[in-house]
C-alpha cells in the first residue's frame, strides 16, 4: 500500500507565533504556509517565490515550492526545485526522500533507492524514508531488504501503521498468510481507521477460505468509506467464493452503481447470476464486461459456461477457444471445454 507522506518544512516559530521584527521574507513565507494548509497550492507557490525574492538564501521556501508542485502533480517542477534546494543546502534529508518518492512513482527504482539511501544517511532515524525505501526494495523484488526496512521503520515508530501494512503485503505475496494476518491486525491496532489494512486482511482471510472474517473486514472498510467500488467487489468475491450468489450480486451491483464502467463488477455479477439461473440478466452483464474489456479471457470462459447451461455447446466451445487463446492457462477452461465436446458428441 503506497502512501505518499510529504514533509512540510516550516521556519521555526513562523507559523505558531509572530516573530519580533518580522522581515518581509518571513511575512511572505507565513502567508504561503497559510495558503498551503488551505490547499491553495498555486497561491502558496506565489508567496514562497516572493519570499525567495526577498531572501535568496531561504532554502525552506525553495523546498516548499517543490512540495507544492508535488501536491499539484507537477513532478518535473517539483524535482527542479528540490535540486535547487540541494545546491543551496545538501543536508535536508526530507528533500532526498521527496525526490525519491517522485522517482518511485516514475518506476525509476534504482535512482529512488539511491535518494532514499542519502536521506537515511543524513537522518538515520527517518522512519518515513525507511518505509518508502522498503516499498522501493519491494518493487525491485529485494524482499529481504524490504522487510528489514519496514522493521527499522517500526522500531523507530512502533505505531507506524503503513509499515505494518506494507510488511503484510510481502507476507501475503509469499503466501505466508498467518504472518500477513498478524501484520494487518497490527496495522489496524495502530490505526483503527486504516481502510487499506481492513481490505488487505479481508483478502488474506479469503485466501485461507475464512470467508465470513473476510466479509466482516470488507464491511468495516466500507463503513469507513462507502464510496470505494473495489471494497464492494471484494465483498462480492467473498460471497461468491462462499457460494452466496444473491449476496454477491448485491455487492457487485453497489460497485456498479459507484463505478458504472467497472468490467470486473459486471463479470462477477454475471457469473453469480448464472449460478442462480438468471440467464438473460447474466448474459447482459457478461456482454457488458466483454464490451469494456474485450481481451479479458475470463469473460469468454463465463460466456461459455452460460452457453453450455442452455445446451448451446457449439457456441460454448467458441467462447472457450477465445478464452484459451487469450490465456492458455486459465483455470477451469480446459475441463469445461472437454465437457462441452462430450455433450456435443452425445447430442
Amino acid at each position: 500500500m503506497q502512501v505518499l507522506l510529504i514533509f512540510f518544512i516550516s521556519l521555526i516559530g513562523s507559523f505558531f507565533m509572530p516573530l519580533v521584527a518580522q522581515s518581509t521574507a518571513d511575512e511572505f513565507f507565513n502567508r504561503a504556509q497559510e495558503r498551503f494548509d488551505a490547499g491553495e497550492f498555486e497561491l502558496a507557490i506565489e508567496y514562497y517565490t516572493s519570499a525567495v525574492e526577498k531572501n535568496s538564501q531561504l532554502v525552506e521556501a525553495v523546498i516548499n515550492i517543490g512540495v507544492a508542485y508535488e501536491r499539484l502533480g507537477n513532478y518535473d517542477q517539483a524535482l527542479a526545485f528540490y535540486k535547487t534546494s540541494i545546491a543551496m543546502n545538501p543536508n535536508y534529508a526530507v528533500v532526498y526522500n521527496n525526490m525519491a518518492w517522485i522517482l518511485f512513482l516514475s518506476d525509476d527504482y534504482d535512482k529512488a533507492l539511491k535518494n532514499y539511501n542519502k536521506a537515511i544517511l543524513l537522518d538515520p532515524e527517518f522512519a518515513l524514508a525507511y518505509n518508502n525505501r522498503g516499498l522501493t526494495n519491494g518493487a525491485l523484488e529485494n524482499l529481504t531488504e524490504a522487510l528489514d526496512d519496514y522493521r527499522k521503520a517500526i522500531f523507530l515508530d512502533p505505531y507506524y501503521a503503513d509499515a505494518y501494512d506494507n510488511m503484510g503485503d510481502i507476507r501475503f505475496e509469499l503466501e505466508q498468510y498467518a504472518d500477513a494476518l498478524l501484520l494487518y491486525t497490527q496495522a489496524i491496532e495502530a490505526n483503527p481507521n486504516f481502510i487499506s489494512a481492513y481490505n488487505n486482511r479481508g483478502l488474506t482471510a479469503m485466501a485461507i477460505e475464512q470467508y465470513w472474517d473476510a466479509i466482516n473486514d470488507f464491511d468495516k472498510a466500507i463503513e469507513l468509506d462507502p464510496t470505494i467500488p473495489l471494497l464492494y467487489i471484494n465483498k462480492g468475491n467473498a460471497h461468491k467464493a462462499n457460494k452466496q450468489y444473491i449476496k454477491a450480486t448485491t455487492a457487485y451491483s453497489k460497485a456498479i452503481e459507484l463505478a458504472p464502467n467497472t468490467a470486473r463488477a459486471y463479470l462477477h455479477r454475471g457469473y453469480s447470476k448464472l449460478q442462480v439461473e438468471q440467464l438473460l440478466s447474466a448474459y447482459e452483464d457478461l456482454n457488458k464486461a466483454r464490451q469494456l474489456e474485450p481481451n479479458n479471457a475470463t469473460v469468454y470462459y463465463y460466456l461459455g459456461l452460460l452457453e453450455a447451461s442452455s445446451n448451446r455447446y457449439a457456441e460454448a466451445l467458441k467462447n472457450y477457444e477465445k478464452a484459451l487463446n487469450l490465456d492458455p492457462y486459465l483455470k477451469g477452461v480446459a475441463a469445461a471445454q472437454e465437457l462441452a465436446k462430450k455433450a456435443l458428441t452425445t447430442d
